[in-house]
């Protein structure tokens, strides 16, 4: 009787201890437990970083060159490739599975480079306030947000593994973390943010570096300059690629009489402006002065640029005029 009382009360202190055990989490040197996330757990869309060892960070593009996925900051963190030794091969376009659409078929109005002392790292596009502006590679949107530089910005990371930006647009139609096609329509033209008139500003980033976008595009042609790019650690110099000027005269039509003779100098006219198309402010000039000047009014160079007829214009200010 004493045996079998003893038995019971063995088993009842065992029975204790294991509930104990599981109830405060304790676990034996023989016998651990493993906590296995859920889709949520695993990975944020939101979140700023992921580890590149979750199983769901295959999910965004060109996952094995970034470390991270971030949807408020425009830029990726810099990679300083002036010591790069090698050469990187990005293919960029085989009319299978990878190709290349113009975002906006526009003259370029202003280039890649130092810009009144600043550095301008993309190319701005000319359009007007509605025009449709297109992704140019396969890729996921990363930023759609406004910015007060940019305006209402959109950056795709590429399967390929550049990002491009689109900036001062007047309207987005995609979201972050949406898949998006080349020739996929991201939104519409404008001139938001720090912007003077309606353009498109283009960008070619990768790992967070820009990159002239002259390497990759023929924006005269409005296609690729090769199928394939290589990046060395002269793709990222700085060159400026500011339009040189001359003091020579040139001939352009107006619309008012025949011809005119403008003359160029460091402080005049580039090859833009000689077709009529824009104006650079000089000291002194007035709306009203500039639209006397190219045979146009003062209610058309705002809606075209903007403004207001109280606008004040400033010294290099670029001003549409056509």
């Amino acid at each position: 009787m004493l045996r079998t009382i003893t038995k019971v009360v063995l088993f009842t202190v065992g029975v204790i201890a294991m509930i104990s055990n599981v109830a405060f989490g304790q676990q034996t040197n023989e016998q651990a437990f493993e906590i296995i996330e859920s889709a949520n757990d695993s990975i944020d869309l939101r979140s700023n970083f992921y580890d590149v060892t979750d199983s769901l960070s295959d999910y965004f593009p060109a996952n094995e060159l970034y470390e991270s996925w971030d949807n408020d900051g425009i830029y990726y963190p810099k990679v300083d490739f002036s010591n790069k030794k090698d050469t990187t091969i990005i293919v960029l376009c085989d009319n299978k599975t990878n190709f290349y659409v113009q975002p906006v078929k526009g003259r370029i109005n202003s280039e890649y480079g130092f810009r009144h002392r600043r550095f301008h790292y993309g190319i701005d596009l000319d359009l007007d306030i509605g025009d449709s502006v297109k992704c140019a590679f396969d890729g996921m949107v990363r930023v759609s947000r406004y910015h007060k530089g940019y305006g209402n910005v959109i950056v795709v990371r590429h399967f390929n593994g550049l990002e491009t930006v689109y900036g001062h647009l007047s309207g987005s139609r995609v979201h972050e973390n949406q898949l998006v096609k080349a020739g996929q329509l991201l939104g519409y033209g404008g001139s938001t943010g720090r912007s003077t008139g309606p353009h498109l500003h283009f960008e070619v980033r990768y790992l967070g570096t820009p990159m002239n976008p002259h390497k990759v595009v023929d924006f005269d042609k409005f296609k690729l300059l090769n199928d394939t790019l290589y990046i060395t650690n002269k793709t990222f110099e700085k060159k400026n690629t500011k339009p040189t000027y001359s003091k020579t005269t040139s001939t352009v039509k107006s619309s008012t009489s025949g011809t005119t003779t403008v003359k160029s100098s460091t402080s005049g006219t580039t090859a833009s402006k000689s077709t009529g198309n824009y104006h650079y402010v000089k000291k002194g000039d007035t709306l009203g002065g500039i639209a006397g000047k190219y045979g146009t009014s003062v209610s058309s160079l705002c809606k075209l640029n903007g403004l207001t007829a109280k606008s004040i214009l400033q010294i290099g200010q670029k001003v549409r005029v056509r």
